[in-house]
């Protein structure tokens, strides 16, 4: 199960991926339903308890380097309740194994917040697709060098023969690369609407492991930077699940026997 998202009455909605399982308050199973041409988004759903649902990325027709793919509202009970919007869902082809950001695109009350990274930017869209407003924020930028790529190709694939590796740095050099690695790795909104945005992190390659959060209020008003302290004994593999009011829910495997934990810490500030 991805995700969980709580509607009105209580209802409890489990998300895993092409299907999606309602409970009641009481944990009573209520139905099941799947379908397979739509990803179901892990992170939240709409006031009504309808939820935002997108179908298989294809390739932007203005930048074929990028993808587009379509989003919809689905009822509990798994009807269509229309198209939301067509937006843009990260870098395609072999350029995305090294400079991955996670598309995100959060329902939340009766608006959809949607970013992948490319721009310091998130656009916040009426559940029927107008657009009410962009957040945007300054943003240093880090040239993506041919040495950075080839780093970065090396912490992908650590096991690689030094010939094989050439090859697919290579393939991904033949592609449309970015000028510059992307602006963050994904987005998540918490129950007050409060919007916590991940920096961009390559893990320990550029230094700023674990990843650190800029906080915004809903209308995009700059709160200030969360800083998430270091799990001991953790690997590369911390992943902050969610936020609430005053808590984060954190996923982490541990050095040992790459062991998962789920850990919840308290949120004392944002500065």
């Amino acid at each position: 199960m991805y995700g969980i998202c709580v509607t009105r009455g209580d209802s409890i909605v489990g998300i895993a991926g092409h299907r999606v399982s309602v409970f009641a308050s009481s944990g009573a199973h209520v139905g099941t339903f799947a379908n397979s041409e739509l990803e179901f988004a892990r992170f939240g759903c709409f006031e009504d308890g309808s939820l935002l649902a997108t179908t298989s990325a294809r390739r932007d027709p203005g930048n074929a380097a990028y993808r587009v793919t379509t989003a919809r509202r689905i009822g509990l009970d798994g009807s269509d309740r229309g198209v939301v919007g067509h937006f843009p869902f990260g870098v395609s082809g072999s350029a995305s194994v090294y400079l991955q950001t996670i598309p995100t695109m959060i329902p939340h009350g009766n608006h959809v917040l949607v970013g992948d990274g490319r721009r310091a930017q998130i656009q916040v869209y009426r559940a029927d697709g107008g657009l009410i407003r962009i957040i945007r924020w300054n943003h240093k930028q880090i040239a993506l060098t041919d040495e950075l790529l080839t780093r970065i190709a090396r912490a992908v694939h650590p096991d690689l023969t030094s010939d094989e590796l050439d090859r697919r740095l290579a393939r991904a050099r033949a592609g449309e690369l970015p000028r510059v690695l992307p602006a963050y790795a994904g987005f998540r909104v918490d129950e007050t609407g409060r919007i916590w945005v991940q920096d961009y992190y390559l893990g320990r390659l550029l230094g700023n492991f674990p990843p650190q959060w800029t906080v915004f209020d809903s209308t995009g008003h700059p709160l200030g930077r969360a800083i998430l302290p270091a799990i001991k004994g953790s690997t590369n593999t911390v992943d902050t699940r969610s936020f609430r009011r005053n808590t984060a829910a954190v996923t982490w495997k541990d050095n040992e026997l790459n062991f998962p934990h789920l850990s919840f810490h308290q949120i004392t500030s944002v500065r």
